[in-house]
């Protein structure tokens, strides 16, 4: 008998997960908003503050600004997803800060501060 008391383990049941319909596109999106952003307003620095559990991958969502020329510090990132910013070979574009809560000395330094759930 499984650990579910009706001869199925819970180890069985459990699926692979799959991307709903749209997300490539939801992604594909995020990127040229990222390009229009940067050129529309001339961004250079980006805050990246996480929506842990709102989204699967948070520390991947700033990726478009640091392709687009911008450094981009992301706060609390989800360090095992910091493999796309390796890959991309973009690593010197990010900064990690580990805070309960953000601050820096001077607000004008950075263009943006966002917080993303879509």
């Amino acid at each position: 008998m499984g650990a579910t008391g009706q001869g199925v383990s819970l180890e069985n049941k459990r699926k692979k997960e799959t991307e709903v319909f749209g997300v490539t596109y939801d992604r594909y999106m995020m990127l040229q908003l990222h390009t229009y952003l940067t050129k529309e307003l001339g961004l250079k620095t980006v805050v990246d503050m996480l929506s842990h559990g709102a989204k699967a991958a948070g520390s991947l969502y700033s990726i478009g600004f640091a392709k687009n020329g911008c450094h981009v510090t992301l706060v609390n990132p989800e360090t095992d997803m910091m493999y796309g910013w390796q890959q991309l070979e973009l690593e010197q574009q990010v900064s990690i800060c580990e805070a309960i809560i953000f601050t820096t000395p001077d607000l004008q330094i950075m263009n943006l501060i966002w917080h993303l759930i879509s």
